[in-house]
């Protein structure tokens, strides 16, 4: 079978609450250097929902050096480094992607939402309305907006 097939299986496998098996055949083609970045990204959020960020972070590496890395590799390696303590740099990579105009509504999101936790309301809505502009909103940007919204109404107050 080739890896699509074997990445879609795999898909399954989650879906039949049988993650660890799902894990081990991911690893597996890992082993293999396969050229889809699905297959890694899945493994490392697998990792990182496991408690492994620095698995994740491996995995995600062993994507950068074959060049196999997509946008949502990019979003998946933010919450990596913030789950390492390394929310700095999980912050200059997302900047990076919005710098170049992402398409990927997430990356703009996380990084919102990562400015607002650190108390930076200004910045983030700054953030979400270039990518309004842009046209890269989804729900969960409109949620964060929200959020956003309120903490700048309470600096307002205080």
């Amino acid at each position: 079978a080739n890896e699509y097939v074997l990445a879609i299986y795999a898909d399954c496998l989650v879906d039949c609450g049988r993650g660890v098996d799902a894990s081990a055949l991911r690893r597996e083609m890992i082993d293999h250097e396969p050229r889809n970045p699905i297959i890694y990204n899945a493994e490392a959020d697998y990792q990182l929902r496991m408690g492994n960020p620095t698995r994740a972070l491996e995995i995600l590496d062993a994507a950068r050096k074959l060049g196999v890395e997509n946008d949502y590799s990019f979003s998946v390696r933010g919450k990596v480094l913030e789950a390492l303590d390394r929310g700095d740099d999980a912050s200059a990579l997302r900047q990076e992607m919005i710098d170049h105009e992402t398409r990927n509504p997430a990356i703009c999101t996380a990084e919102a939402d990562y400015q607002l936790r650190m108390g930076n309301p200004t910045r983030a809505m700054e953030i979400l309305d270039a990518a309004r502009k842009q046209g890269v909103e989804d729900d969960y940007s409109l949620s964060v907006r929200g959020r956003v919204l309120e903490a700048l109404d309470r600096r307002r107050v205080e």
